[in-house]
């Protein structure tokens, strides 16, 4: 059998490798080169010196700009081979490094086994013939020369193309986000990121093994395709092996098998009509285990490779209609509307990323009611560990190929590297039932058609080759019966703009940038695949990283942790028609959070009330990877901000929003459900002071995974006093239910004449750190939150954003408290409501 050992762990050694003398001029540093100090594996060199102390973290403050000089120097992680590793008699072993970060050359004792220039391969050498000679004698050694200073060197002796960002990442197969982004440290990281091992083994081995899962849309038999890759050892005939495949159900039932000599280069496994796997909100995502055995002549096990898989077809319905052309999920022959976020790396260190960090993060998704995730290019094709979360969840993945947002060079040598690149991920995301859609690139081809790249770089190539022609190849060949689409947004036709909105998928960033945010209702986009809006992190993560609570949002700390360029005067701007101008530290806190979670709530349910027109919600982005103003809904500590809470009730799977249309508003009863609802509407036209002024009840049938409109009657939307009155959309039986009342203001929401919010508020006690705190309304209170971290940053709500009218009361279930005082829960910056940061009060 087939023996790993472990390499990883603390065993290792850290040492400065050279280029300390070049160092820029004024760059802040240490007062002395770095020792060499212990070192982890995996791990990157910027946490390996934070455990040394001699790196402070770059997380925090302001200490990003003072840790520039990591990312600039040559690094070397060396560790013994100990005599034990000597291959014994007839023995092959075989060095494997799952991760190398990026520039890297591999020693084992003098010899060179090793030079790679990807942080997106893995890798596989026989070192039997060094090993021997090596051990107990010379160390295993990786150097890793500077990927900043490797990229410009590409730079200048290929040319320059184009990018946005300080350093050329475009030239070092990397990941983009690593050397700065908009959201983002400059953290340039270098290291052993993913495990190292040596395979020990004898006379044969499953080499590259290619399995997939094989369901065709209309069908039900699916196929078990396999293509072990058999290696062996000198002298020994593959025909005389035998490939076993056994395909078992859930219980461990096996529901068909088959064998073949060691010698094939393909085994296949019919399943008739195996049970499915589906999407959450469609259906259990069923798996089935797929174990595949190489044994010798005798029948010995010689090496066993064992995947869970899930029998489900997908497809991508692009078919041009009246519109132009659609952009529909199918999983199962059954059309999906996406509910979605785009993922990026969890944090700047990837291995602090640990299987509970993903679990939580998956569970922020799965809590929001999502269905998707898209693994943006500018990151890496993540762990293991998250694919398999989500297959067993039934959280779907979009994956993007490792480029974005630049022109990238096309010569053979990187020619070779991507397609290398691609194989390597594809055939690890390929048995996967999550994976659903392969994309090429993040904004390419909308950069090349918009971003001026004809000037910049005239008549040179952008990168086109690799996801017009190389990707798409991989990608035929190892999984075919995936979607592939060259970049996103996409309009998957050359004679119409990436980015149209009837046509493919669009990324809708117009409206951050300029506009206010009532305007995503401008477009009706095929599928919305990026858009977002950014907000503050929780108020315990700034204090946590900023060492205080700011007293003003303007201060070097605070901008410090926003990455884009004039993001703050966005932020402040995107406050007009919603809230006043804030005149303290907390109260721009509440109003920007809140401005976040009204945005991606009309953002939401406008998309979801013109399905199937528009079938796709992917918002930008669910995490964080350090503390930082941004778009994403859940901070870099892990606190769920109010956007997080408005996307959760824009995703309930019956919903009831009121949406504006050409003729007037209109109520829309969203049903994502396989169930008809029959559904008591109720529209009310309130005061302010809750007086109800007009009332119509509407009885409604809405079919399975559809949607259903309902004009608001005249009577119900005309006001006398616009700015003291309210429409208010409700079905019976959804009361005090996630998605089902929705509050639509008649003038712009800073114009409205709201009460003050006066209310009572107390704390109950339900166990160790969990309490109730039970708000009733004395006055119309709009979007009333909790904002529990500030009390313990642990602490969660169930939840936010709740409309109380008066008289009304609600029950916010906090969790997490730990020893903190539960009666601060109902303190002036804990509980609070939108009518606290509107301009008017009457």
């Amino acid at each position: 059998m087939l023996e790993p050992v472990d390499l990883g762990g603390d065993g290792w050694t850290l040492r400065l490798l050279g280029g300390w003398d070049d160092l820029p001029a004024g760059m802040p540093l240490p007062a002395v080169p770095p020792p060499a100090v212990p070192a982890q594996v995996p791990g990157t060199v910027h946490t390996d010196l934070m455990a040394a102390g001699l790196l402070a973290d770059p997380h925090l403050g302001l200490q990003e700009a003072a840790a520039q000089w990591v990312g600039l120097l040559d690094w070397s992680w060396s560790r013994p081979l100990p005599a034990e590793l000597a291959p014994q008699q007839g023995e092959r072993v075989d060095l494997v490094l799952e991760g190398l970060d990026t520039v890297v050359t591999v020693r084992v004792g003098d010899e060179v086994v090793l030079r790679s220039e990807s942080m997106h391969l893995a890798h596989r050498v026989d070192v039997t013939d060094a090993l021997s000679r090596a051990a107990g004698e010379g160390p295993l050694v990786v150097d890793v020369r500077s990927a900043i200073r490797f990229a410009r060197e590409r730079r200048d002796a290929l040319g320059d193309l184009p990018q946005d960002y300080e350093h050329p990442y475009n030239f070092v197969r990397k990941a983009a986000y690593s050397m700065g982004w908009d959201w983002g440290p400059t953290l340039s990281t270098a290291g052993v990121w993913r495990p190292v091992r040596l395979e020990r083994w004898r006379t044969a081995r499953l080499g590259e093994v290619l399995l997939r899962a094989d369901l065709p849309p209309g069908s039900d038999v699916a196929t078990v395709v396999v293509e072990p890759d058999v290696v062996v050892a000198d002298g020994v005939d593959p025909a005389g092996l035998r490939v076993e495949v056994e395909v078992a159900d859930a219980d461990g039932v096996v529901v068909a098998s088959t064998d073949a000599g060691g010698d094939a280069a393909r085994v296949e496994v019919a399943v008739a009509a195996p049970r499915r796997w589906w999407p959450r909100g469609y259906g259990a995502p069923y798996r089935h285990r797929v174990t595949v055995r190489l044994r010798d002549a005798d029948g010995g096990l010689l090496h066993e490779h064992v995947r869970h898989v899930g029998f489900r077809s997908v497809a991508l319905d692009t078919t041009p209609d009246e519109i132009g052309r659609p952009f529909t999920l199918l999983v199962n022959d059954r059309p999906v509307f996406v509910l979605g976020a785009n993922w990026i790396p969890r944090d700047s260190f990837l291995p602090r990323v640990t299987p509970d960090r993903l679990r939580a993060s998956v569970g922020d998704a799965l809590d929001a009611g999502m269905n998707l995730l898209r693994v943006w290019g500018g990151g890496v094709v993540e762990d293991d560990a998250l694919l398999e979360l989500c297959d067993e969840v039934g959280l779907m993945l979009w994956q993007d190929f490792p480029f974005a947002c630049a022109a990238y060079p096309q010569d053979e040598g990187t020619v070779a590297l991507v397609r290398a690149e691609a194989q390597d991920a594809v055939r690890r995301l390929v048995p996967h039932p999550s994976v659903v859609l392969f994309n090429g690139s993040n904004e390419n081809e909308l950069a090349a058609s918009d971003w001026g790249w004809d000037v910049r770089a005239p008549g040179r190539p952008w990168g086109e080759r690799l996801w017009e022609e190389v990707l798409p190849a991989v990608v035929h060949e190892l999984a075919p019966q995936h979607p592939y689409i060259p970049s996103s947004p996409t309009s998957l036709d050359p004679q119409v703009h990436p980015n149209d909105p009837d046509h493919g998928a669009t990324h809708q960033w117009d409206v951050w940038n300029r506009l206010d945010f009532t305007h995503y209702r401008d477009a009706v986009p095929r599928f919305a695949a990026e858009y977002g809006f950014q907000g503050p992190p929780g108020r315990s993560t700034f204090r946590r990283a900023l060492g205080q609570d700011p007293v003003d949002w303007r201060s070097p700390l605070v901008r410090a942790h926003q990455k884009q360029a004039g993001g703050t005067e966005r932020l402040n701007r995107n406050l007009a028609g919603h809230t006043a101008p804030p005149a303290t530290y907390a109260d721009w806190h509440l109003a920007t959070s809140l401005n976040q979670a009204w945005a991606l709530r009309t953002a939401v349910t406008h998309l979801r009330s013109w399905w199937p027109r528009s079938a796709g919600s992917v918002i930008w982005q669910l995490d964080d990877c350090w503390p930082v103003v941004s778009w994403s809904l859940v901070d870099g500590d892990g606190v769920r901000k109010p956007a997080w809470y408005a996307v959760r009730a824009a995703h309930a799977p019956r919903l009831v929003t009121v949406q504006p249309r050409e003729a007037g508003l209109v109520a829309a009863l969203v049903n994502d459900t396989d169930e008809e609802w029959a559904a008591t509407l109720r529209l009310v036209r309130r005061h302010v002071d809750g007086r109800e002024l007009a009332t119509a009840v509407r009885e409604v049938r809405v079919p399975a995974r559809d949607v259903a409109t309902v004009p608001v009657p005249v009577a119900v939307r005309s006001a006398r006093r616009r700015r003291e009155e309210l429409v208010v959309a409700s079905v019976d039986g959804l009361e005090g239910v996630v998605g089902g009342r929705d509050v639509w203001a008649l003038v712009d929401q800073d114009a409205l004449l709201l009460p003050a919010g006066r209310r009572t508020a107390s704390v109950v006690v339900t166990g160790p750190g969990e309490a109730d705190v039970v708000v009733e309304a004395q006055e119309t209170m709009l979007d009333t939150v909790l904002l529990p971290d500030l009390v313990a940053p642990s602490a969660r709500a169930e939840s936010c954003l709740v409309t109380l009218f008066p008289g009304e009361r609600h029950v916010f279930r906090v969790m997490g408290l730990g020893d903190a005082d539960p009666t601060l829960l109902t303190g002036p910056e804990v509980l609070r409501c939108a009518n606290e940061v509107t301009r008017a009060h009457g």
